[in-house]
């Protein structure tokens, strides 16, 4: 999103260069700040006001000592700034969205404070800095919020036929291994033609589609079987206006790439997260793998607005819990919508298993060892190891959050259109129920000011 931040030097200025860092993090946003971006030559007045017309939203940095009682919109810059924002909106106000950023105590000014023309700025909602937190954690949360901002932007000015715009979706998806499929799914690669087909139809719905687990070092781009090569294609094919990455592949940070020079199209982006050993101290081969595929589906599950699980191996794979488990356990647990298709077997049939009531030894520390088969002692190995960190492996704490059943998926629907997602094979009907869901949860809440 094209921001412009309007805010006092006197007051602000450290706060921004912060401000603009977070946010330009991993070209999240493209960020204006006067000192920062005016190119020299160039009369500033102008610069200023062509800015605050290209910007898609407007962050007003407000500290204790912003308010000028004396000045006027006519010989206050931050006045001018503000008040032009509003006039460009022209009565739309998710035309160019103005967020009120407060920061060292300060409050937002009485309407007696302000010049008649920003009067408006009362009535916006706004977000509190209250230093009760790290100022990293403040600016990553506030980040958070401005994605949020930007997908409900697009969502309220989307073309009906995009139901799904402003929506960035995580796709959790690999093929299961043969024995974890039903008998009406012929063969593993079924799974990642269902998926690949999905992704088409929530890219032509307007959704972004945010993917983990590509290896550069296994697969080549030119592969006709690789799933991310096709999700590459598919963004490209899709590709927007403003020219955004349609397609986001998150790798795990263990693994060095150079896929990113041979990505086809330019819709789709490469995303490593750096590194996180969380609490654990004792890190090396098993353990230190473990935790990098664990930062890279957090990573990933954190940017996206809701969770979509496809199949997926439920035994037999890398890391300290199964990827598609792992990723839907990490969006329930900050209360991410998730939507579950288990229609292909797998590591989502036996989340959907646990909803129903039904037990599964995949979802036990017991059978997974089992079901381990050749990989029990590293595993062993690595369950040990992170016993007692903020990531053990706790199956029961997983069993538990699903044993409420459907609704603990957060995610608009019933608990009949929830069943009916579980077992449908038709991408387009997929599509359908979960823009169904999505649009249900923004009836439901309140946009974020």
């Amino acid at each position: 999103m094209r921001i412009f931040i309007s805010y006092r030097r006197t007051e602000s200025d450290a706060l921004v260069t912060l401000l603009k860092n977070a946010l330009e993090l991993e070209r999240r946003h493209q960020v204006f700040v006067d000192t920062q971006s005016l190119p020299p030559g160039i009369p500033f007045p102008q610069q200023l006001d062509e800015a605050i017309d290209n910007a898609e939203a407007v962050i007003a940095v407000i500290g204790p000592t912003w308010v000028r009682p004396s000045r006027t919109i006519a010989d206050d810059w931050c006045y001018h700034e503000l008040f032009r924002a509003q006039e460009l909106a022209a009565g739309d106000p998710w035309a160019k969205p103005i967020v009120p950023l407060l920061h060292g105590r300060a409050q937002l000014p009485q309407v007696s404070e302000l010049p008649p023309e920003l009067a408006f700025l009362r009535e916006l909602g706004r977000i509190e800095m209250l230093g009760s937190r790290p100022l990293e954690e403040e600016l990553a949360a506030f980040e958070r919020r401005l994605r949020q901002l930007e997908r409900d932007r697009a969502l309220k000015r989307a073309n009906p036929k995009q139901p799904l715009a402003g929506e960035l979706l995580g796709l959790s998806t690999s093929p299961p291994l043969r024995e974890e499929l039903p008998a009406s799914v012929p063969s593993p690669e079924a799974v990642s033609s269902f998926a690949v087909a999905l992704a088409n139809e929530l890219l032509k719905a307007g959704a972004d589609l945010a993917y983990a687990g590509l290896d550069p070092n296994k697969k080549a781009w030119s592969l006709n079987d690789n799933f991310t090569y096709h999700l590459a294609i598919a963004a490209q094919a899709c590709r927007s206006r403003d020219n955004r990455d349609r397609v986001i592949n998150y790798l795990s940070p263990h693994l060095k790439s150079d896929a990113s020079d041979n990505t086809p199209g330019d819709s789709f982006a490469l995303r490593t997260p750096s590194m996180d050993y969380f609490d654990v101290l004792d890190v090396d081969g098993v353990v230190s793998e473990a935790l990098a595929y664990t930062a890279m589906r957090k990573a990933a599950v954190n940017d996206c607005s809701a969770r979509i699980c496809v199949g997926g191996k439920a035994s037999k794979y890398r890391g300290r819990l199964a990827g598609v488990i792992e990723e839907a356990w990490l969006s329930l647990q900050i209360k991410q919508p998730v939507f579950l298709i288990a229609s292909f077997g797998g590591a989502t049939a036996v989340l959907v298993d646990a909803i129903e009531g039904k037990a599964s030894s995949a979802l036990t520390l017991a059978g997974q060892i089992v079901l381990q088969q050749d990989q029990q002692q590293s595993y062993v190995e690595l369950v040990d190891r992170l016993a007692g960190t903020s990531v053990a492996v706790s199956y029961s704490s997983i069993r538990r959050e699903l044993a409420l059943g459907w609704p603990r998926l957060n995610n608009g629907l019933t608990i009949e259109e929830n069943r009916e997602l579980a077992s449908t094979v038709d991408p387009a009907r997929t599509a359908q129920i979960i823009a169904r869901g999505l649009m249900s949860l923004k009836r439901d809440q309140p946009a974020p000011g």
